[in-house]
Formats: C-alpha cells, structure tokens, sequence
C-alpha cells in the first residue's frame, strides 16, 4: 500500500455512508443538537434487490466549501453516521481519489460488516460531487467481518443562491450474508435520518478555525 501522507483539501464518502474524508476538525462541536432545515427523505426500490435506496436533501446557509469539509471529515464520520465503527485511508490514489476501509456495526446476531469503497471527488464553482463505490476486490478479505460486495453512495453539494446550498444524498448496499431484507429496509430509514440530523448538526456548529490545514 501507498503510505498515505498530508491529506489535501481536495478529499471526500462518505459513508454509506457511506461517505468521508480527510480535512482534520479540531473537536466536535459540543452545541446543544440545531436542525436547521428539515430533511427530506424517502425509501425506493433498486433494480435487482429487495434492499432498498435512501434518497435524501437538506438545504443550509452554512458556505459550499464549509459543509464539504464538514462532510469529508473520517475523523468526525463515526460521531454521526449510525453505526459506523471506523473508517480508514487504505490508498490515496490522486489528490481527488482513495481506497477507504469501513467497519460497520450489526445487532445481534448479525456480525461486522466490512466495506471497501472507492471514493472519487469533483470540484466546479457551484458544485461538489463526491462518488462512493464498492472496490471489494480492492483489499483482502478478513475472517473477522462479512465483507460487503455491492454498494455505492452519492453526495451533491451544490450552491443554489448567494444565501442557500444544497445537499443531495442518494445511498444503496445488499448487507450480504443472511440479513432479512425486511428487517434492513425497517431500520433504514430511522437509521438514515439520524445520521443526517446529526450531520446537520455539526454542519450548523462548525466554525472555519475549527479546520486546519
């Protein structure tokens, strides 16, 4: 593996959520919990699963470049994505493509799941798009955790106007191994939802000394 040095700016996955980066925050925010707009969100069907895709937006005030870096922050990622244990860089490819390591938490009896992802980051004036996909191939398999095959995830943070921006989330992944798809799709959207009015959170809170680089 690449020995993974000073992380640029120009670093995102995200995850599963699937998503995330690299930009380092000094602390998390301690604020009392602030959802500054309301999340639209909504269940749909995947072509060839039973398990079924998030699809999600909010709108904040807080600066394009301010919310991304809130959004690619790994060392922030657990705090709020549910049920994220870790997140690690295996390879920085380029300054705007990594290879990430994720392990995600199950209820009993379910075990770990692993998540080897491939993550590819856009930048324009208006517009920062961030692309997460399942590289299983990509790193060996552990005995230790169900390696997740097929998943991906998509982020759009787009400035809409002088006061708004706006964050698009679209998310999908087959659990693998003997996981009900009923009982998945049942917590995905509570699960979904917390992860996001978490993020929101910390997206109100965060305050541009909080980063340094």
């Amino acid at each position: 593996m690449k020995k993974i040095g000073k992380f640029s700016l120009n670093f995102i996955i995200l995850v599963c959520a699937l998503i995330s980066a690299c930009s380092p925050l000094k602390t998390i925010p301690e604020t009392p919990y602030h959802q500054s707009t309301a999340i639209n969100l909504a269940l749909s069907a995947h072509s060839n699963s039973a398990f079924q895709q998030v699809e999600a937006n909010f709108t904040t005030a807080r600066p394009l470049q301010l919310v991304y870096l809130v959004i690619s922050n790994l060392k922030l990622t657990p705090s709020w994505f549910d049920g994220l244990s870790s997140i690690e860089v295996l390879e920085q490819i380029n300054n705007n493509q990594f290879l990430l390591r994720s392990i995600m938490n199950s209820p009993w009896p379910f075990k770990q799941r692993e998540l080897i992802t491939c993550v590819t980051t856009k930048f324009s004036q208006q517009l920062i798009s961030i692309n997460i996909e399942s590289c299983s191939d990509k790193h060996p398999m552990s005995a230790s955790f169900v390696r997740v095959k097929h998943a991906y995830a998509h982020w759009e943070i787009q400035q809409v106007n002088n006061k708004e921006v706006n964050v698009n989330y679209t998310a999908w992944l087959n659990p693998q191994g003997n996981v009900p798809a009923n009982f998945f799709n049942s917590k995905l959207s509570s699960s979904s939802r917390k992860s996001l009015q978490k993020l929101q959170h910390l997206i109100h809170s965060a305050r541009r000394e909080d980063f340094v680089y």
